[in-house]
Order: structure tokens, then sequence, then C-alpha cells
């Protein structure tokens, strides 16, 4: 079993390696081959959607199936192929139906390989929790950033959909040794290890009896509406303002340079201090970057402030599998996994990404980072709301 962890978290380190690689030049590209901040917030209004309709079938037909591993590797296969496609200097239609299909497949990879990592976790000693697993993926984000960036300065953005192609290629290596000589738990065995009342109560039943889950979806929604906005545009704003490539491939590598510590603490306090705080301890960090970075939008204070934005993801992100782990059936816990961190975050992305290429465009990076604000200290109060007596 200690085997089968060690290559889960060399997936993670690929697979983050390959998202590190694109990820924080993607609007970068996409003002290359000539969109307006608009168009670019209207496109990621199309992947958002593409998400919203696809994560839960990914979630679903992997909780359902004696095979997860067999629906990762046609995301991964999809992944690939769709890079292949964004990198070959395709006609502009085709590269951005080929992005739509690189960001389904990506909101499949997510939850199954976090699903698959938390049910291995369960069976062994592992006091990091899901942090200790996740923490490789910075680390894969860390070395590929920086050198994507460089990558991108001598040679093109397009260029790094190829390397994205490359890493993802060595991780379905893997996947053929993560399902050699291994048995999976069926989802029939999942069901039989609960009684046919919770069998038959609906995902929308248990978040509507659940008022700490169903809050605690709400202050992810508000507090991302115009974080996810400002997470794409501000590798535009530091190109607008001057920085290089490398640069910006260096402001995308900073937090995870951060969360290489904070992903195994947050795996901790997860089992500590609960869900709650950590969520609550995300928004109180990204309000105050945020307010940093009003206060004093320089390039320097962008880049620092970066080291509070690792921090704040790491514990919404270890607080968000926390919860759901806690207090889901385990029969529904990649489908909601999915609804959770995935579909939720593609809703909020339907709303805030056209309205903050139209807000870029016309009012300037501030007014976004000010929207954002309004939304840490929104969410904030609901989940001390919604957390309160538990």
């Amino acid at each position: 079993m200690n085997e089968k962890l060690t290559l889960v978290r060399a997936f993670y380190l690929l697979l983050f390696g390959a998202f590190g690689m694109v990820i924080p030049f993607l609007a970068v590209f996409f003002k290359q081959q000539g969109l307006s901040g608009t168009e670019i917030g209207l496109l990621l209004t199309f992947h958002s959607l593409a998400g919203l309709l696809t994560a839960p079938f990914w979630g679903h037909v992997s909780d359902e199936s004696r095979f997860e591993l067999r629906y990762l590797s046609i995301a991964v296969g999809l992944a690939v192929l769709s890079a292949l496609v964004m990198g070959s200097h395709a006609p502009l239609i085709v590269i951005l139906a080929a992005s739509i299909v690189m960001r389904i497949s990506e909101d499949g990879i997510g939850p199954m390989i976090d699903g698959f990592a938390v049910g291995r976790i369960e069976t062994t000693e592992n006091s990091w929790g899901y942090g200790g697993i996740r923490v490789f993926g910075s680390l894969g984000w860390i070395l590929a950033a920086h050198l994507a960036g460089a990558v991108a300065d001598r040679v093109g953005t397009s260029a790094l959909f190829n390397g994205y192609a490359i890493f993802l290629f060595m991780a379905a290596v893997l996947l053929f040794f993560l399902r050699k000589g291994f048995t999976f738990r069926s989802a029939e065995t999942e069901r039989n290890n609960i009684s046919t009342k919770l069998r038959l109560i609906s995902i929308s039943g248990i978040i509507k009896k659940d008022r700490f889950l169903a809050g605690a979806m709400a202050a992810l929604f508000l507090h991302g509406i115009f974080r996810q906005a400002l997470f794409r545009f501000e590798p535009l704003y530091l190109d607008v303002m001057g920085l290089d490539l490398t640069g910006i491939g260096l402001a995308g590598a900073i937090p995870a340079v951060v969360e290489l510590a904070a992903m195994p603490l947050a795996g901790r306090l997860a089992g500590v201090r609960g869900p709650k705080n950590l969520l609550i301890l995300a928004f109180a960090l990204n309000g105050f970057r945020t307010v940093l970075v009003m206060s004093a939008p320089f390039v320097g204070v962008i880049l620092a402030s970066r080291v509070l934005e690792g921090a704040g993801y790491a514990a919404q992100m270890i607080g968000t599998v926390a919860l759901v782990s806690e207090r889901v059936p385990k029969n529904h816990f990649k489908t909601i996994l999915a609804l959770l961190s995935v579909s939720l975050i593609h809703l909020v992305g339907m709303i805030g990404n056209p309205i903050a290429g139209l807000i870029f465009d016309n009012y300037g990076m501030l007014s976004l980072y000010a929207l954002s604000l309004g939304g840490s200290l929104t969410a904030l109060v609901i989940m001390l709301w919604a957390g309160k007596g538990k």
C-alpha cells in the first residue's frame, strides 16, 4: 500500500507540473492570440460551463464504477490530445475548442485522483493526511511554473502545451502501475457498509439537511466569484505592468512554494481544528492579501503577497476535502467533492469571468481586487454563522 501512495504522490507531481506549465500563462496566451480581456472572460465562461456540466459526471462514474482508474486514464488521454492541438499553431477556432476539451479533462482528473488518494489514506497510517499527498502537487507546480516562464520567453507560449502533454503522458504511465496488482473497493462494497435508508438519500437532501455543509458551499461560492477571476486576470495585469514571462512564471510558483509547508500543516490542522476553522483561515488570508495589494499596487508587493495566496489556497483546498470527507456518505464522496471543488468553481467562473473581463478592460485591476475583498469578507461572515455551535 505504501508503494501505491508513492505512485499517487508521483502522479500529483506530474499532474500539477503539467498545470504549472500552462495555467499561469493561459490569459497571456489568449491575449497573444488576439483576444481582449472581455473576450478572454467570455471564453473562460465557456470553460466554466463545460466543467459545470461534466464534473459531476466524472465524479458519478468514478463513485459507481469498479474501474475508477480507467476513467482517470480516459481523462488524462483527452487532456494530452487537446494540449497537443493547442500547441500546434492550429486555427484560432480549433485552439479555442481544444481549450474547452482540456478544461473538461482536467475537471475529471482532479476529483478522481483526489478521491483515490483519500481512499488510500484511510487504509494507511498517515498523520499528515491528504495534505501530505497533495503537497507533491505543489512541488510539481513550482518546478514547472518557473521553467515554463523561461521557455515561454525564449520559444513562445505555444510550446508550453507540448510540455503539458509530456508531463501528463508520464502521469499516464504511472496509472498502469497503479492498476497492476491492485484490488479496488467497488461501489457495491461501499454501499453494503451503509444503511439502505442512507443510500436512498439524494445529494441535494444531504446538503439541505446539513446547515454547515450548505453554508460552506455558499461561502465558497461567494468568495470565489471574484477571487477566481482575480486568479485568471492577475497574470495579465502583471504582463501589462511590464513583467516578463519568466517573472510571471515566478509569480505562479511563489504560492506553490508556500504550499510545500502549508499543505501538510493544513492536513494536520484539519484533524485538530476541523474544516470550519481552516476555511475561515483561508477567507481571512485572501482578504488580507487583497487589502495589502490595494494599499500598494506594485509588482513587488503583488509578488510578496502571493505568499498569503499560497497559504490561503492550502487552507481552502484541505478544508474543502476535509469537509466532504467528514460529512458526506462514502458512496457520494467523489460526486459531492466534484460538485464542491469543481462545479462550484465553474458556476463561480460563469458569473465572475465575463464580469471580470469587462471590469479589467474598463475600470482596471484594482476594481477586481476590491470586489474580491468583498467576497472574502462575506464568506467569512457566512462561515461564522453556519459553523456556530459546531
